[in-house]
């Protein structure tokens, strides 16, 4: 039981991190084709 608490705590965590992540890696990505150009 708590077990599964710990999980449903660690996915709730992970969404808004993920979400993060991502955002960071386009703007990351954004950046480095903005300086290419």
């Amino acid at each position: 039981m708590d077990n599964n608490h710990n999980v449903t705590e660690l996915h709730k965590l992970e969404n808004p991190l993920n979400e993060l992540l991502k955002q960071g890696a386009q703007q990351l990505l954004t950046q480095a084709i903005e300086a290419e150009v």
